[in-house]
Order: structure tokens, then sequence, then C-alpha cells
């Protein structure tokens, strides 16, 4: 988790205590962090603030029991505001939204066992996906599908074609629709399954979309502000959560629903 003042707080869920506290520092003003994201295979953390940066971190516990630390592996300027990034399947770039409407694949630096050791400072790659900020990206189950919501209260789906042996120059993508139909800027959205992917608008709705129709199904307006935040339960892939501006967490049933 994230605060305004950039402390970042790691949490063993089982103890239910805080393992690590770290605190950024930083001479900027708005400080906020905007998203976080965790390699689990690299324990790499990424996290981004409004202040155009965005750091990586290694999570180190030295084999000791209850004895966490973060190590500072990198902090990049970047040209635009970057929200909620991300790292792709193969964790060969990281994926950042931003301000200006286009989503930047940045590439990483690995070590011969295939680990995280850098991230470079330049985009590799960059697509033009909406004409307002683009608030949120995240992949389908399979890592094929890329969703990116925007202000511009449209969602793009493109296909991700990209193998191990593809350099990162040439990745290749291609628009198959734009999902159409919220009437707020978007602020979040998640695969529940390949086929099912939520949104959440700045209103407080939640658009239920099939994917491969290219249909809105459903639409939830019980929210009463926006909404800040979707997730999941890996055992019920039915049940969904979410987080808004009125200080209350929702569960929801989509079979119910449905």
């Amino acid at each position: 988790s994230g605060d305004s003042m950039l402390n970042l707080r790691i949490f063993d869920i089982e103890t239910k205590k805080q393992i690590i506290l770290y605190k950024l520092v930083i001479h900027l003003n708005n400080i906020i962090i905007q998203g976080i994201d965790w390699n689990k295979f690299d324990n790499i953390l990424v996290c981004a603030n409004i202040s155009l940066f965005l750091f990586s971190f290694v999570i180190n516990n030295n084999n000791e029991k209850d004895k966490y630390s973060l190590i500072l592996l990198t902090e990049l300027k970047m040209k635009n505001y970057i929200y909620n990034p991300i790292f792709e399947s193969h964790n060969e770039y990281i994926i950042t939204p931003s301000e200006d409407g286009n989503i930047y694949f940045y590439s990483t630096t690995n070590d011969k066992l295939g680990k995280i050791i850098d991230i470079n400072s330049s985009p590799s790659k960059e697509i033009k996906a909406h004409k307002k900020r683009v608030n949120n990206i995240i992949f389908n189950n399979s890592k094929t599908l890329l969703a990116t919501a925007s202000d511009d209260m449209t969602i793009g789906l493109y296909d991700i074609i990209k193998s191990k042996e593809t350099p990162m120059s040439k990745i290749t993508h291609s628009i198959n629709k734009y999902l159409v139909g919220q009437e707020s800027p978007i602020k979040q959205i998640l695969f529940l399954i390949d086929d099912t992917l939520l949104s959440g608008g700045k209103n407080g709705t939640i658009c239920i979309w099939d994917i491969h129709k290219l249909q809105l199904k459903y639409k939830l307006n019980e929210n009463v502000s926006s909404i800040n935040c979707i997730s999941s339960f890996n055992k019920f892939p039915f049940l969904f959560i979410t987080a808004g501006n009125d200080c209350s967490i929702r569960v929801w049933n989509l079979n119910y629903k449905m």
C-alpha cells in the first residue's frame, strides 16, 4: 500500500503485521502514489507517483524470517504523468499508462537467470491508445489481450503478440475495438475471466462487458461515488470487490446478477 506521504508499506497477510515501511525522499511536491505492481518471480516492486517518477525496488529478506528490506533498483523521470504501471507476462518490460493518452513499454535488462536487474530509462515502444488520459491497463488471464481504460469514456482492446524470442522493437499489436457505453471517465478495469471485463467509472457506475461479442451486458448503479479499485477472488471468479470515495468496500456476486 502507499499513502500521500509516499510511504510504502508491505504487510504479511497471515500475521497481519507490517513487515516493511519505506520512506521515499523526493524534493518535489505532489508525491501521492498512483499505482503499485509486484513481480513475484523476481521480487521486484514498481510504483508510480504524480511527480513524474517511476520507481522499482527489490524486496529482500536475506533468507531470514520476518526480516525484510526494500532496495531501490531504479528511479526514472518520465516525460508525462503515469498511472498504475504493470509487468508484462514474460517480465521483459513494464507498461505504463500516461496522461497524454498513450501507453509506453519500458524494456528491462535481465541477468543470465532471467531476473530483472535494471529498467531502461527510455520507452522501447508506445501505442497511441486514447484521446485523453489512460487511467488503467490490464492483461487478460491468458496474457494475450491488453485492455486500456481512459478519461475519454472508452476501453481499448489490443491483441499483443510476443514471445520470449521476439525483440521489444518487433512486438506487434492490433486494436480489436473500443468498448463504448460508460457514461463517465473510466478509472478501473478488471478481467474476471477471459470473456468478461468489468469497468468502474468516476460516477460510480460498474459496467460488465462481453469481450467476445464486444457488448455491454449490465450496468450496476448502486455505488454513489467514484470507483477507485476493483479486485477479484482467485478461488471464486464470479465474486469481485469495489472500493470508492464513499469510504466503503463492496463485494459483488456476478452469478447472482446473471
